[in-house]
């Protein structure tokens, strides 16, 4: 159990300081928002605004680390320790069983410094990364435990998983798929069990079920279907997936592209296909040597690759559960064969993740204005999507934001974009540049009265009137995330 328990605390304190550095990102700071809206008991939302795929879990387990440590970014990501702390010695504790214990031990130890894309992703408290790593390597446990027992109370608790892992963020889908796939290969799936397993499901997505059947009929299914057939550019359903299929090679390019960043310290696309060739091979060897764990490995990659086609999802953070399969499968070469890969990965991994903690560093902008915008009195702010909720979350969500602003617009709450309408002193940020001060030459020319403040390469305006809707500086409009 000490093992375990090193492994746990290692991944703990390796990310503490990456939390404690880095600001919240735009999507980050929109469920840190949310989590502000839940504890004022303004609203109680099931997902994400405007992203009707990500659950706000976090937004509500967040709410008593900030209450306790204070409104921060640091208190805020602090849940999304809980699941780094359960699946590093979930691993150890789950191969160690059918596997050599040190071998178990490296694996977890890759698990707590994983790649850096997966490092930092762990860390993100915006509704599904950590989460999705850690249950899908519990549904794992859980369906080799029924397909083992075949007690109906493993088929409830892996069917719980299963919907839990659903309810917030289809990442985990090849993790469910896998699952299934194995119970099925041993013929495990009997009558009772798959009912206790259908409840369990149920019970784990309820929130996913009432969302899409009562509060916002189908959004899910329309978001995510829609993205993945671009279907908004398509006439009808056969042409969008006809021109799906058209993507196959453009999908491929940029598939290479996210593996590569993914496996960049371990020597980027080569790096990637050299490992998963052998997290295919490990599978395929586990599978012959009659491991439950071999079924697992193989069918959850096939599984990544249709799901990653299918959706259209083809960055690196989308590849990053590949990680959980390779640790598994290079068990299958033996006490010296696995030690061989995950000694390298584990210090390959451990190295760039501490140089990705160097790098980062609170953002230039965001304090500052945030304390300007305070001083000022503003009631509003129009900014863009990856500066203004940051912003909006140093204000305690005190003010609305509109993120609407060049360079990036994504606005995820069009009620605040209306509020900011009416405004009496609105706060505006943009980049510096030519357009910028053309604008400012128009608030002159129309004797509006501001102040103006250079932050970095951004100018924060203090509009001390209503803007009228002309001088409204909307960038073009773009897709919401």
């Amino acid at each position: 159990m000490f093992p375990a328990l090193v492994t746990g605390a290692f991944a703990i304190l390796l990310r503490l300081p990456l939390i404690s550095r880095s600001e919240l990102s735009g999507d980050e700071s929109v469920f840190g928002l949310m989590a502000f809206a839940i504890a004022r008991g303004e609203e109680y939302p099931l997902y994400c605004w405007g992203a009707h795929y990500a659950s706000a879990l976090i937004s509500y387990l967040s709410i008593p680390f900030m209450a306790w440590y204070g409104p921060s970014p640091f208190s805020f990501r602090l849940p999304t320790l809980l699941y780094d702390a359960v699946l590093a010695p979930l691993v150890f504790l789950s191969l160690r069983r059918a596997f050599d214990t040190f071998n178990s031990y490296l694996a977890a130890m890759a698990m707590a410094a994983s790649l850096p894309t997966m490092f930092l992703l762990s860390t993100t408290a915006h509704g599904g990364y950590p989460e999705t790593y850690c249950l899908g390597f519990a549904i794992w446990i859980m369906c080799i435990a029924a397909s083992r027992s075949l007690r109906s109370r493993d088929f409830l608790a892996a069917g719980f998983l299963m919907g839990a892992s659903f309810m917030i963020l289809w990442l985990g889908l090849p993790f469910l798929i896998s699952g299934l796939v194995l119970l099925l290969w041993k013929r495990s799936l009997h009558v009772k069990g798959c009912l206790s397993m259908c409840a369990g499901f149920m019970a784990g997505s309820l929130p996913f079920w009432i969302y899409n059947l009562s509060i916002a009929p189908g959004a899910t299914f329309r978001r995510l279907g829609g993205r993945s057939l671009d279907a908004t550019a398509q006439s009808n359903l056969w042409d969008a997936m006809m021109g799906r299929v058209g993507q196959v090679p453009q999908w491929i390019m940029e598939t290479m592209l996210g593996l590569s960043n993914l496996f960049s310290p371990c020597g980027g696309l080569a790096g990637a296909v050299i490992l998963l060739g052998l997290a295919v091979w490990g599978g395929v060897l586990l599978h012959r040597q009659g491991s439950e764990w071999g079924i697992l490995v193989l069918s959850f990659l096939v599984a990544l690759l249709l799901f990653n086609l299918a959706g259209n999802l083809t960055r690196d953070r989308q590849w990053t559960t590949v990680a959980i399969a390779l640790v598994v499968a290079v068990q299958a070469f033996g006490k010296y064969g696995a030690r061989c890969v995950l000694i390298p990965l584990v210090g390959v991994s451990l190295y760039a993740d501490v140089r990705m903690i160097a790098a980062f560093a609170p953002h230039p902008v965001v304090g500052r204005a945030a304390d300007i915008i305070l001083r000022a009195g503003a009631d509003g702010l129009y900014a863009d999507y990856d500066l203004g909720y940051p912003i909006g979350f140093r204000l305690l969500g005190r003010i609305p934001v509109s993120a609407t602003m060049p360079p990036n617009s994504s606005d995820r709450r069009p009620v605040w974009t209306e509020q900011l309408r009416r405004a009496e002193r609105p706060a505006v940020l943009l980049p510096d540049d030519a357009n910028t001060r053309n604008w400012e030459r128009l608030l002159v020319a129309r004797n509006i009265d501001f102040a103006s403040h250079d932050l970095d390469s951004r100018i924060l305006f203090v509009v001390y009137k209503s803007l009228p809707p002309d001088l409204v500086p909307l960038a073009p409009k773009s897709p919401s995330r």
